[in-house]
C-alpha cells in the first residue's frame, strides 16, 4: 500500500489501521516494511548491524542508522527512507502509532528534518502550531478549536 505521510510518499507492507491508500500516487521516497516480510529480510541482509542490534533490542542511534524499541515494536530506520518493524506483539493500532510517530521523527531527523511533538489547526488559510511539554494540553487546545468549526492539521507530530 501506498500513503502521503510527512511530505513523502511512503510504500507499506503493514496493515496500519486509519491510514488511506493514496490514489495515482508517484513513486515512493520512503518505505515501511515488516521485518519480517520479503522486502524487510532482504534489506536485514544488507545492513546486518541493523539485524543484530534489533535481534538484541539494542540502540544505535548514528547519522543514518537508529534502532530502537517501544512497547509496539523493535524499529530500525537507514538513511531516513527505510522504516523496519518487527512486531512486538498482535496490536496493529499500536504499530502504526508508534511507526507513524516516533519511528518517522527518527527518519525525518535523518533527513536533516524538523519534526515537533504538537498540534495544529487552520485558521484563516494558515496552519497555526500548539508545542508544549507532556500533558500541556496541546491536544486539548486542537479539540476545542475544532468544536470551533477549525480543520485539525495534525496532532501529535508536526513535520
Amino acid at each position: 500500500m501506498r500513503f502521503h505521510a510527512f511530505g513523502s510518499c511512503v510504500e507499506s507492507d503493514l496493515l496500519l489501521p486509519g491510514v488511506r491508500a493514496a490514489r495515482d500516487t508517484p513513486n515512493a521516497d520512503c518505505w515501511l516494511f515488516d521485518a519480517r516480510s520479503e522486502a524487510g529480510l532482504r534489506l536485514l541482509r544488507d545492513h546486518p548491524g541493523v539485524a543484530t542490534a534489533m535481534a538484541r533490542g539494542a540502540h544505535i542511534n548514528t547519522r543514518n542508522v537508529s534502532t530502537f524499541q517501544t512497547r509496539a515494536a523493535c524499529f530500525g530506520v537507514i538513511a531516513g527512507r527505510h522504516v523496519l518493524a518487527y512486531p512486538a506483539n498482535d496490536d496493529v493500532h499500536d504499530l502504526a502509532l508508534f511507526a507513524l510517530g516516533r519511528a518517522f521523527c527518527v527518519a525525518l531527523g535523518q533527513r536533516g528534518l524538523l519534526s515537533l511533538h504538537g498540534a495544529a489547526f487552520e485558521f484563516e488559510g494558515r496552519a497555526v502550531a500548539v508545542v508544549g511539554h507532556r500533558g500541556a494540553g496541546k491536544s486539548t487546545f486542537a479539540a476545542a478549536a475544532v468544536a470551533k468549526g477549525l480543520r485539525i492539521v495534525a496532532d501529535d507530530l508536526l513535520a
